[in-house]
């Protein structure tokens, strides 16, 4: 099951999220992502202190693309917050709309160690840990960048 959402050179994650505080960078919504301090790998979403979202996606050892949108989300307000890549490109997408786009060439980098998987409502490695404050609902992952048509479509009927 883990080794299906190993996406190679295109995705969509999306989720549900109602943000409880926004106290730190980082807080993991969900994604599968590994930082060994010199090398890091796979994909997340996550929110940030300053009350935004974002998604990062590492297709060269090392070298974790990152984009954000504006902060000023509220909490206790429901988001539904989705990225894409398309093997080009990177999009975060929260209720439908643009935030963030960013570009990116190349398929998913991906490190070895099978002890580390899919993680939902956390970003952890080995050595930090980024709990989040939110509740969170219906995440999906798709092997390919959803259209921004598809993307409302989930939003508005679920999978």
């Amino acid at each position: 099951r883990q080794a299906a959402l190993r996406v190679a050179d295109g995705l969509t994650i999306s989720a549900w999220v109602k943000p409880g505080s926004f106290d730190d960078n980082y807080e993991g919504i969900a994604g599968y992502a590994w930082d060994t301090s010199r090398n890091e790998s796979g994909y997340w979403l996550q929110m940030n202190a300053n009350g935004s979202f974002g998604f990062a996606l590492d297709v060269t050892p090392g070298d974790m693309k990152f984009i954000e949108t504006a902060g000023g989300y509220n909490t206790n307000t429901w988001y539904y917050v989705t990225a894409t890549y398309d093997g080009q490109s990177i999009k975060l997408y929260v209720d439908g709309v643009l935030g963030a786009t960013g570009s990116v060439n190349g398929n998913v980098d991906w490190y070895p160690d099978p002890a580390w998987g899919f993680q939902i409502g956390r970003w952890s490695d080995n050595d930090e840990d980024f709990r989040i404050d939110a509740t969170i609902d219906e995440v999906g992952v798709w092997n390919r960048a959803l259209s921004i048509s598809e993307i409302t479509d989930v939003m508005a009927n679920g999978f």
